[in-house]
């Protein structure tokens, strides 16, 4: 299927297989809804190309192939909630300029052979890869790999599991990451702290739990405490060893590598 400087078109339920090229490829094309395909075994399943702007990319299944989708000088495009496994190279490649995009709510699993990642954003800037789950259970490469020519592209709570994404690849620069069940900040300006809190009420300035038990707070006058034990005066931070929590105790003459309290 190719639409070629054509708008405002529905791609509805088709079966595209084993095509020498691409099973649906856009080129100028705007406006248009890809929805409820099946597309299997083509070399780009899906392309766009050549300023293809504001296409909906929504439920279609997505199988072999040498690519997913393959989104190359276009942007504003939305692609969500389709499922996309075995592809040989990138789940999704995402090439500049293609620019502010939005990768949303779809399934990668075993994307990604001999080194390509899952998905792959190359000299493409402030794209949107959010709450995306990504399983790639034998590949050698990553969830998502950003190029060093990519600026400030947003992750936003991927789920991503197996040998081949397990991590992100970030060349990128400006680049915002939150992950679902983690959370990470990375900055580069010197001379400043990488986080700061700043706690203007009367309750604690940091809390760190376990499944809803509390293990470690900063208070609100600079104190620690374990639990529910800030320790007395002149007492020491001190470890219980692997896999045990940290103690208050008395601090060992001459010792090392202990934190002493009010003293």
């Amino acid at each position: 299927i190719h639409s070629a400087s054509s708008n405002k078109n529905t791609i509805l339920s088709n079966i595209v297989n084993s095509n020498e090229s691409s099973g649906i490829y856009f080129e100028s094309t705007s406006d248009t809804i890809v929805s409820n395909n099946s597309l299997n075994s083509n070399p780009y399943n899906i392309w766009l190309s050549s300023s293809s702007y504001n296409n909906t990319i929504n439920a279609n299944n997505i199988y072999a192939g040498s690519f997913g989708f393959l989104i190359s000088s276009s942007s504003y495009n939305t692609i969500s909630n389709n499922n996309v496994s075995l592809s040989t190279s990138a789940g999704i490649q995402i090439s500049g300029p293609s620019n502010q995009n939005v990768v949303t709510g779809n399934k990668f699993y075993d994307n990604g052979c001999c080194g390509w990642s899952s998905i792959y954003i190359a000299g493409a800037d402030s794209n949107t890869i959010s709450n995306n789950d990504i399983t790639d259970t034998a590949g050698t490469a990553y969830a998502i790999d950003i190029s060093s020519d990519s600026n400030n592209n947003y992750l936003i709570g991927n789920r991503y599991s197996g040998t081949g994404a397990d991590n992100i690849n970030d060349l990128g620069t400006g680049t915002t990451v939150q992950h679902r069940n983690r959370f990470e900040i990375e900055g580069d300006s010197a001379g400043k702290a990488l986080l700061t809190l700043n706690q203007t009420g009367n309750q604690d300035i940091f809390t760190a739990s376990s499944s809803g038990v509390t293990k470690f707070t900063i208070t609100n006058s600079g104190g620690i405490r374990l639990g529910s034990d800030e320790g007395d005066s002149g007492e020491c931070l001190k470890s219980a060893g692997v896999g045990s929590g940290a103690t208050w105790g008395s601090c060992a003459a001459g010792s090392n590598g202990t934190w002493d309290v009010n003293t």
